[in-house]
């Protein structure tokens, strides 16, 4: 998907066989760190069910 104007310029690892390999797929972002003062013990993450 080079120089995607519309739609999700995201590309699924694995190709096309991975959707009718997988019964269940998952897109995991992290959205921000959760910190106990300086340091970092966490991640905020959104997960979508794809």
């Amino acid at each position: 998907k080079i120089g995607v104007m519309f739609g999700s310029p995201e590309t699924t690892p694995g190709g096309r066989a991975l959707k009718f390999y997988s019964s269940v797929r998952l897109d995991i972002r992290r959205i921000e760190a959760i910190k106990d003062g300086a340091e970092i013990v966490g991640n905020r993450t959104r997960v979508k069910v794809v």
